[in-house]
């Protein structure tokens, strides 16, 4: 008997698979027997996932916004988790999709349940058998289920998760932020070993690198925020985290360090990420900085928040950004600002002074004008550098490829198809080309 089950629950499973049919199910990792029994179990009896992967960042928002930590682990089989579980399953992307081919086809796939019934594949199907049926589709009563062992033990439950989720279907399923929480999870329980997680996923080993160093992005974020932010918040903003994380892997820490405070004040205040690509350099800081103390409101607002009891200190911005700092007595105006807009919702009000104050929403707007601004700048003179080192660099690139064709010239020779005029011809325009270049 395993103590952790509702035995209640598995008696009732119990008696149901006794004479059932059995169907192979080739993902369940023991090898000995791989036949399940297979039985119809009422939409409202079995028990959605409280750790799928799938919904874990839209779980955590969930929590924080109603100040409960504990809703989905206290009691995951209450009625508060799974009434919450159920909520989140029918706003995921294509649920109405989903609902409208079960009530067309009816359930296709069996999902696979526990012991005690609850689903380890087929939530959201089961989810949307549900949502009929309180629509009065009376078809949609029951979800067909492969029933696994009693003694089925939490790392076989996880390994065969992985497997059933993580499928041809697997882009199309999971957000990029709950990949990266799986990606995250996995690294953890297998000591950071990317060829097994990537095995586990599907992946290629530096896809999962990609996606795990991206994730690592928002997490930061995250963490700065103290949670005014979740991970969820970032969901639309794949594209520029995804660039930040790709562009930093091997800069220099205090390069990185620029980019990602510029990439992470960029994203709060709603800056597109084809502007902040202009902003991957390591004067990242000096472009806005520059745009920040042109304008009044935001002069007044750094000096605000440079002042306050709870400015952040070089420590706290140091931490949270993984020491890319370097050590440091002061911080700068950027990473003060970023400080304050990741910690503060957009309706939050900021005293500038006696008289004048600012909302939130009002900095960020701000702040997007200025780093836009600042992207901009930086675009036109990456411009004029690359019309100024231009001329030199082709010629560079000439010589190198000129130094490559005297090695393979005396190879050419000896070739039976090698025309000697030819050569001497386009050597005489080369040469009539360095002659106009330098009359130029």
């Amino acid at each position: 008997m395993n103590p952790h089950l509702n035995q209640e629950r598995v008696e009732f499973l119990r008696h149901r698979i006794a004479d059932a049919t059995k169907e192979r199910l080739s993902q369940w990792p023991r090898s000995d027997n791989k036949l399940l029994p297979v039985v119809e179990l009422e939409v409202n009896w079995v028990r959605f996932s409280t750790l799928n992967h799938r919904t874990k960042a839209e779980r955590l928002k969930m929590c924080h916004e109603l100040q409960k930590p504990g809703l989905f682990d206290q009691d995951p089989l209450g009625p508060s988790a799974q009434d919450a579980q159920f909520d989140l399953l029918k706003k995921h992307r294509g649920f109405d999709s989903l609902k409208a081919d079960l009530r067309v086809r009816g359930q296709q796939e069996a999902s696979v349940v526990t012991a005690e019934g609850v689903l380890i594949n087929g939530n959201r199907r089961t989810a949307a058998l549900r949502e009929l049926l309180n629509e009065h589709d009376l078809k949609a009563r029951y979800v067909r289920s492969i029933v696994l062992p009693e003694d089925a033990s939490p790392d076989e439950i996880r390994q065969l998760e992985t497997e059933l989720q993580v499928s041809e279907r697997f882009e199309e399923e999971y957000s990029w932020v709950n990949r990266g929480f799986l990606i995250d999870e996995l690294l953890k329980e297998h000591d950071q070993d990317f060829d097994m997680v990537a095995k586990l996923m599907r992946m290629n080993v530096k896809d999962v690198k990609e996606e795990f160093q991206k994730f690592r992005q928002i997490d930061q974020l995250v963490a700065m925020s103290g949670q005014a932010y979740m991970h969820v918040d970032f969901e639309p903003n794949e594209s520029a985290f995804d660039e930040l994380a790709k562009h930093i892997a091997s800069k220099p820490a205090n390069e990185a360090s620029a980019v990602r405070s510029t990439y992470f004040i960029g994203t709060l205040a709603g800056c597109k990420y084809r502007d902040l690509r202009n902003l991957r350099r390591a004067d990242a800081l000096k472009y806005v900085e520059k745009e920040l103390d042109e304008r009044p409101v935001l002069r007044a607002t750094i000096s605000a928040i440079q002042t306050s009891s709870d400015k952040a200190t070089p420590s706290d911005v140091e931490e949270l950004l993984g020491d890319a700092l370097g050590p440091s007595d002061a911080i700068s105006e950027v990473d003060a600002l970023l400080g304050f807009l990741a910690k503060n919702k957009r309706d939050a009000t900021l005293k500038l002074d006696q008289e004048a104050s600012v909302t939130v929403e009002g900095i960020l707007q701000q702040v997007n004008i200025a780093v836009t601004e600042a992207a901009k700048e930086a675009k036109d003179d990456e411009e004029d550098e690359r019309t100024v080192l231009g001329p030199a660099k082709y010629i560079k690139e000439a010589q190198d490829k000129i130094a490559r064709a005297m090695k393979l010239l005396p190879k050419a020779r000896a070739l039976p198809d090698w025309v000697e005029t030819d050569f001497r011809k386009v050597a005489g325009e080369l040469r009539q080309s360095v002659s106009d270049l330098e009359k130029a």
